[in-house]
């Protein structure tokens, strides 16, 4: 706009230079010829503004290179803060470990005062993981208290709110009673199933989320989706091993009494015919679970090992080398497993294992 001006003011410059001085105008004529002083004073005061007009345009180049040198800045910091927490993510199928250290690198990476983790319960929103907001701990919350929250879960894409006091899309008592000044609601979807939001909030003033923030929680949201979706995931698989285990040890037990039933030969036809019969629902038991292990390992995509303490190795199969990146014949040990964990998980795992 500035730049159009300036063409239009030398535009009309130049026309005034090309100007000659009229003749005398005669009488009752309303018109006045332009004398050369005329139009050396025009000229000066058209120069004086194209001069303060380049000046107001270089200006606003500079403003505008500076904030996109900033804007590349924030992004690429973020992008490093995300890689960060993705790894943090996949270190650990610890749910509640995943949820406090994702809301405590986001809201240091996103610059927010707070964060808090709402899960969806039935039709409610039950405060679950704060970061530097203990007072909203444990609190239990409707969908008129938090509309953003429902917003972002339809939309399945982040709410960006610069002023939750004003903004038509929040309930304004309901910030005002946490005095929550802006926000960000991350929705976490995984495969349709809602499990809830991230909030991350500014208290003492209202500020301007920018793009670079807005996509940084769209990411975190899907990579925080994914993570607790395979958590879950773990724990089924987890409880159907255990139920795996007890049948296993069913049948051990059961073979056992048979082997004992057959070599005292005093177990009547018809008690041997109900153990044997016993031995197939059982051995059917396990087939079934051991078919459903398997659905359950490929649709998680998930692999198996097995830690043999006395010589330190770990014996795993095709998918668990796949998912850890190793050869088909590179020999994988438990110094590998704690090398590739985090730092800080080390010692716990390492007097876990001991």
């Amino acid at each position: 706009m500035i730049k159009d001006y300036i063409v239009a003011v030398y535009f009309f410059a130049g026309a005034v230079m090309a100007a000659k001085p009229g003749p005398r105008k005669k009488a009752g004529s309303t018109r006045r010829s332009v004398d050369a002083g005329d139009k050396d004073r025009i000229i000066a005061g058209l120069n004086d503004k194209i001069r303060l007009l380049e000046r107001a345009l270089q200006a606003k180049r500079e403003d505008a290179a500076s904030r996109d040198t900033a804007g590349r800045k924030q992004a690429e910091a973020l992008g490093e803060a995300l890689n960060r927490i993705n790894v943090l993510i996949h270190s650990t199928l610890d749910l509640d470990e995943v949820m406090r250290r994702v809301i405590s690198e986001g809201c240091t990476a996103i610059g927010a005062e707070t964060a808090a983790v709402s899960l969806r319960k039935g039709d409610k929103w039950v405060a679950s993981y704060t970061y530097g907001f203990d007072d909203v701990l444990g609190a239990v919350m409707d969908d008129q208290q938090e509309p953003h929250a429902v917003l972002a879960i339809r939309s399945k894409k982040p709410v960006v709110i610069d002023d939750a006091f004003t903004d038509e899309r929040t309930n304004h008592e309901h910030m005002k009673k946490w005095s929550v000044r802006s926000v960000i609601v991350v929705p976490l979807i995984a495969e349709d199933e809602v499990i809830g939001v991230i909030f991350f909030n500014h208290h003492r003033k209202a500020v301007h989320f920018t793009t670079p923030q807005a996509s940084f929680a769209e990411q975190l949201g899907s990579s925080v989706s994914m993570a607790v979706h395979n958590a879950r995931l773990f724990d089924k698989l987890r409880a159907e091993l255990g139920k795996r285990r007890l049948m296993e040890d069913a049948l051990q037990e059961k073979q056992e009494e048979l082997e004992i039933q057959a070599e005292e030969m005093e177990a009547s036809n018809e008690e041997l015919r109900v153990n044997l019969d016993e031995l197939q629902r059982v051995s059917q038991s396990l087939i079934d679970s051991d078919f459903r292990l398997r659905l359950a390992m490929e649709a998680g995509e998930l692999g198996l090992h097995d830690y043999r303490p006395p010589t330190g190795d770990i014996v795993v199969d095709a998918k668990f080398r796949q998912i850890w990146g190793l050869k088909p014949d590179e020999p994988f040990n438990i110094k590998a497993f704690y090398a590739s964990l985090h730092p800080d998980d080390v010692p716990a795992t390492e007097a876990a294992v001991n």
